[in-house]
């Protein structure tokens, strides 16, 4: 008898771990939805969440694999649930930036415990904010940097970089109006975070512009009376090839080579937002400084050369 009771209690303690599996399914067996965004791919989807393009097809019984509608909702069968990177900030309302390319930084108290801008900080973000290549300051508008304090505090205080935020208006602007040149937009990457991550963040705000460039390196962020979104698949030094008509788009010129012009580093080819972080914060770029000193200077008047006589004129008496 007492052989026949270990033998029973060592048969339900083999079972016991098989009846806690099936109760409690793993991480990677939940099921996750995915809303399609403008240019997303099937291949590219299956990446993201670990699981095949087939799979993904067979679950939504997809006709056309190759074209995704947008706001399709799609299951993605035994895939885990994707990390948001959201973290609790350490100093709520206070921002760090590094601007692209250099090794210019700035830490800011952007906003108080209620939201609102605390003094002083709006002359410092038209610094930050400057348009490099002229080294050109405009007013930044209030609403954009609260909502850049909103975008910080939601991914723990990481460090944002400015790819792109102040810019003249220029004849070869692609749309004749960009918020750029009022200072109500920001191109951005925020530092160890995917810009997929960053795009769907900033799309939860009310009344502002999104811009997703899967080729390039950054998201652009506006603020404006109705909410936008589009997505341009052009790389870094190419012309814009938006994704479907949207007559609300807002590309002034190309970012990186408006900071760079035909000097672009190689680093502005690569897509940053996969690439590792250093210890000073930045993705794909110097390490930060801790000086608000400009790196760049404004490029200097070319020497003119000297007039001489001028020619006489033919058949001048």
């Amino acid at each position: 008898m007492q052989s026949i009771r270990k033998a029973l209690a060592v048969c339900l303690f083999a079972a016991a771990p098989v009846i806690a599996v099936a109760a409690f399914p793993s991480p990677a067996e939940a099921e996750v939805t995915h809303v399609v965004q403008k240019g997303d791919k099937l291949d590219d989807l299956a990446k993201k969440y670990g699981v095949t393009a087939k799979a993904i097809a067979t679950a939504n019984k997809l006709k056309d694999p190759t074209h995704l509608k947008a706001g399709v909702k799609l299951k993605i069968p035994g895939a885990t649930v994707a990390k948001t990177y959201e973290a609790k900030p350490k100093h709520p309302g206070k921002a760090t930036f590094v601007r692209f390319g250099t090794s210019e930084s700035m830490t800011l108290q952007l906003v108080n415990k209620k939201g609102k801008l605390v003094p002083g900080v709006l002359p410092r973000m038209a610094r930050v904010m400057r348009f490099g290549k002229l080294n050109i300051e405009h007013p930044i508008d209030s609403r954009l940097i609260q909502l850049v304090a909103q975008v910080s505090d939601h991914f723990g205080g990481r460090t944002i970089e400015i790819v792109s935020g102040f810019r003249p208006k220029t004849p070869t602007q692609y749309t004749p109006h960009s918020n750029h040149n009022v200072g109500k937009a920001i191109d951005m990457r925020v530092a160890g975070v995917p810009n997929e991550i960053v795009r769907d963040h900033c799309r939860t705000y009310k009344n502002v512009g999104v811009g997703y460039y899967p080729n390039s390196l950054f998201v652009h962020f506006d603020v404006r009376a109705k909410s936008t979104f589009w997505v341009d698949l052009s790389k870094p030094g190419e012309a814009p090839k938006y994704v479907g008509a949207n007559t609300d788009v807002d590309h002034g010129v190309d970012d990186v080579d408006d900071i760079y012009g035909s000097d672009a580093p190689p680093s502005a080819s690569a897509a940053p937002s996969t690439a590792p972080v250093s210890s000073a914060g930045a993705v794909g770029a110097p390490p930060l400084g801790k000086t608000e000193k400009a790196e760049e200077k404004p490029a200097s008047a070319e020497k003119k050369p000297e007039k001489g006589p001028a020619p006489a004129a033919s058949g001048q008496k």
